[in-house]
Protein backbone atom coordinates (compact mmCIF):
# COMPACT_ATOMS: atom_id res chain seq x y z
CA UNK A 1 0.00 0.00 0.00
CA UNK A 2 2.57 2.39 1.13
CA UNK A 3 4.66 1.76 -2.43
CA UNK A 4 1.35 2.40 -4.14
CA UNK A 5 0.90 5.97 -2.40
CA UNK A 6 4.77 6.47 -3.51
CA UNK A 7 4.14 5.89 -6.50
CA UNK A 8 1.08 8.11 -7.08
CA UNK A 9 3.07 11.00 -5.47
CA UNK A 10 5.65 10.50 -7.90
CA UNK A 11 3.84 10.28 -11.04
CA UNK A 12 1.65 13.48 -9.94
CA UNK A 13 5.25 15.29 -9.43
CA UNK A 14 6.89 14.39 -12.40
CA UNK A 15 3.86 14.79 -14.78
CA UNK A 16 3.40 19.02 -13.83
CA UNK A 17 4.29 21.02 -16.16
CA UNK A 18 7.41 23.79 -14.30
CA UNK A 19 6.09 26.92 -12.51
CA UNK A 20 6.87 30.04 -14.59
CA UNK A 21 9.18 32.19 -13.76
CA UNK A 22 8.53 35.48 -12.36
CA UNK A 23 10.07 38.40 -14.77
CA UNK A 24 8.13 41.93 -13.57
CA UNK A 25 5.99 42.51 -10.26
CA UNK A 26 3.74 45.52 -11.57
CA UNK A 27 1.30 47.78 -9.26
CA UNK A 28 -1.10 49.45 -10.56
CA UNK A 29 -2.71 51.69 -8.38
CA UNK A 30 -3.55 55.01 -6.77
CA UNK A 31 -1.94 55.30 -3.85
CA UNK A 32 1.75 54.14 -3.48
CA UNK A 33 2.87 50.93 -4.80
CA UNK A 34 5.67 50.61 -2.24
CA UNK A 35 3.21 49.03 0.77
CA UNK A 36 2.11 46.47 -1.80
CA UNK A 37 5.09 45.61 -3.13
CA UNK A 38 6.71 45.11 0.41
CA UNK A 39 3.95 42.32 0.40
CA UNK A 40 4.48 40.76 -2.52
CA UNK A 41 8.40 41.07 -2.83
CA UNK A 42 8.35 38.72 0.04
CA UNK A 43 5.82 35.95 -1.72
CA UNK A 44 7.29 36.35 -5.28
CA UNK A 45 11.20 37.00 -6.32
CA UNK A 46 11.78 37.96 -9.63
CA UNK A 47 14.34 35.54 -11.85
CA UNK A 48 12.56 32.64 -9.47
CA UNK A 49 9.65 29.85 -10.34
CA UNK A 50 6.06 30.78 -9.21
CA UNK A 51 5.50 29.52 -5.96
CA UNK A 52 2.78 27.37 -5.16
CA UNK A 53 0.11 28.76 -3.89
CA UNK A 54 1.13 32.56 -4.07
CA UNK A 55 -1.53 34.20 -5.61
CA UNK A 56 -4.07 33.30 -3.03
CA UNK A 57 -0.91 33.80 -0.10
CA UNK A 58 -0.58 37.39 -1.51
CA UNK A 59 -4.20 38.47 -1.67
CA UNK A 60 -5.08 36.68 2.04
CA UNK A 61 -1.49 39.26 3.44
CA UNK A 62 -2.79 41.94 1.43
CA UNK A 63 -6.56 41.87 2.75
CA UNK A 64 -5.37 40.86 6.38
CA UNK A 65 -3.51 44.84 6.71
CA UNK A 66 -7.24 46.21 6.75
CA UNK A 67 -5.89 48.55 4.34
CA UNK A 68 -7.20 46.79 1.53
CA UNK A 69 -10.81 45.29 0.61
CA UNK A 70 -9.82 42.97 -2.31
CA UNK A 71 -6.96 42.89 -4.83
CA UNK A 72 -6.67 41.52 -8.48
CA UNK A 73 -3.45 39.43 -9.01
CA UNK A 74 -2.88 38.48 -12.64
CA UNK A 75 0.15 36.04 -13.50
CA UNK A 76 0.98 37.28 -17.47
CA UNK A 77 2.77 34.91 -19.68
CA UNK A 78 5.53 36.55 -21.79
CA UNK A 79 6.22 34.49 -24.71
CA UNK A 80 6.45 31.19 -24.54
CA UNK A 81 4.90 31.27 -21.12
CA UNK A 82 8.25 30.08 -18.97
CA UNK A 83 8.34 33.63 -17.61
CA UNK A 84 5.19 35.92 -16.01
CA UNK A 85 4.50 39.62 -15.14
CA UNK A 86 2.67 39.63 -11.80
CA UNK A 87 0.31 42.03 -12.10
CA UNK A 88 -1.40 43.37 -8.75
CA UNK A 89 -4.67 45.87 -8.45
CA UNK A 90 -5.21 46.34 -5.11
CA UNK A 91 -8.62 48.41 -3.87
CA UNK A 92 -8.06 50.05 -0.81
CA UNK A 93 -10.33 51.02 1.62
CA UNK A 94 -12.25 54.15 2.42
CA UNK A 95 -10.94 56.92 4.28
CA UNK A 96 -7.73 55.55 4.34
CA UNK A 97 -6.21 59.26 4.05
CA UNK A 98 -6.92 59.99 7.49
CA UNK A 99 -4.99 57.17 8.59
CA UNK A 100 -1.94 57.78 11.38
CA UNK A 101 0.78 55.66 12.80
CA UNK A 102 -0.65 53.87 16.37
CA UNK A 103 2.24 52.28 17.38
CA UNK A 104 5.63 51.10 15.59
CA UNK A 105 7.30 47.83 16.69
CA UNK A 106 10.67 46.04 15.81
CA UNK A 107 11.29 42.70 15.29
CA UNK A 108 14.27 40.58 14.54
CA UNK A 109 16.46 43.38 15.64
CA UNK A 110 18.47 41.50 18.05
CA UNK A 111 21.91 42.72 18.87
CA UNK A 112 20.90 46.70 18.10
CA UNK A 113 19.92 49.60 20.45
CA UNK A 114 15.81 49.61 19.66
CA UNK A 115 15.16 52.14 21.89
CA UNK A 116 17.56 54.70 20.08
CA UNK A 117 16.80 53.94 17.00
CA UNK A 118 12.60 54.06 18.24
CA UNK A 119 14.18 57.65 19.62
CA UNK A 120 15.93 58.47 15.99
CA UNK A 121 11.95 57.41 14.02
CA UNK A 122 10.52 59.88 16.38
CA UNK A 123 12.71 62.68 16.29
CA UNK A 124 12.71 62.52 12.29
CA UNK A 125 8.77 62.72 12.61
CA UNK A 126 7.85 58.86 13.04
CA UNK A 127 5.72 58.78 16.10
CA UNK A 128 2.20 57.94 17.31
CA UNK A 129 -0.20 60.06 15.84
CA UNK A 130 1.70 60.80 12.21
CA UNK A 131 -0.05 60.33 9.08
CA UNK A 132 0.30 56.85 7.43
CA UNK A 133 1.22 58.67 4.52
CA UNK A 134 3.93 60.90 5.65
CA UNK A 135 7.17 58.77 4.77
CA UNK A 136 7.81 56.49 1.85
CA UNK A 137 9.00 52.94 3.46
CA UNK A 138 12.39 53.81 1.53
CA UNK A 139 12.83 56.86 3.63
CA UNK A 140 11.99 55.18 7.18
CA UNK A 141 14.82 52.25 5.97
CA UNK A 142 17.05 55.43 5.33
CA UNK A 143 16.25 56.69 8.69
CA UNK A 144 17.26 53.54 10.50
CA UNK A 145 20.50 52.69 8.55
CA UNK A 146 21.56 56.80 9.44
CA UNK A 147 20.70 56.41 12.85
CA UNK A 148 22.27 53.21 13.64
CA UNK A 149 25.10 54.32 11.19
CA UNK A 150 25.68 57.26 13.70
CA UNK A 151 25.44 55.42 17.20
CA UNK A 152 27.79 52.77 16.06
CA UNK A 153 30.41 54.77 14.17
CA UNK A 154 33.42 53.78 16.73
CA UNK A 155 31.92 49.93 16.86
CA UNK A 156 33.15 48.21 13.70
CA UNK A 157 31.05 45.05 15.06
CA UNK A 158 28.18 47.12 14.98
CA UNK A 159 29.07 48.82 11.94
CA UNK A 160 29.64 44.67 9.82
CA UNK A 161 25.73 44.15 11.84
CA UNK A 162 24.18 46.93 10.38
CA UNK A 163 25.88 46.06 6.74
CA UNK A 164 25.06 42.12 7.28
CA UNK A 165 21.50 42.64 8.35
CA UNK A 166 20.46 45.04 5.44
CA UNK A 167 19.45 47.27 7.65
CA UNK A 168 18.59 50.31 5.08
CA UNK A 169 16.22 47.42 3.73
CA UNK A 170 14.01 46.09 6.51
CA UNK A 171 10.62 44.70 5.85
CA UNK A 172 7.23 46.50 6.60
CA UNK A 173 4.01 45.22 7.62
CA UNK A 174 1.11 47.59 8.37
CA UNK A 175 -2.55 46.31 10.27
CA UNK A 176 -5.54 48.78 10.94
CA UNK A 177 -6.39 48.14 14.43
CA UNK A 178 -9.51 50.73 13.91
CA UNK A 179 -10.94 52.97 11.42
CA UNK A 180 -8.21 55.43 12.32
CA UNK A 181 -4.82 53.85 13.51
CA UNK A 182 -2.19 51.57 11.84
CA UNK A 183 0.28 49.33 13.54
CA UNK A 184 3.56 49.31 12.14
CA UNK A 185 5.84 46.50 12.00
CA UNK A 186 9.59 47.13 11.03
CA UNK A 187 11.40 43.46 10.60
CA UNK A 188 15.07 42.35 9.51
CA UNK A 189 14.37 39.10 7.56
CA UNK A 190 12.04 38.42 4.92
CA UNK A 191 10.41 34.89 5.53
CA UNK A 192 7.75 33.42 3.23
CA UNK A 193 4.43 34.62 4.82
CA UNK A 194 3.03 31.18 4.70
CA UNK A 195 4.34 28.08 5.08
CA UNK A 196 8.07 26.70 3.57
CA UNK A 197 6.92 24.62 0.71
CA UNK A 198 3.36 26.37 -0.57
Amino acid sequence: MHQIIGLLVLVSTVGRPPQPVVRHLLVYSKEPAAIVLQYAGAIFTEGEPVREGAVDCLMTELKSTGLITDVRVELKPIGDGSWVDIEITPTWRDGRKRLVISEVEFAGFDGFDVPMLRESLRRAGLHAGVSMWKFALSEIGNMLEEAASRAYASDQEGLERIAKTGLAHPSFRLHATDDFNVRLTISLGRDYPCGRNR
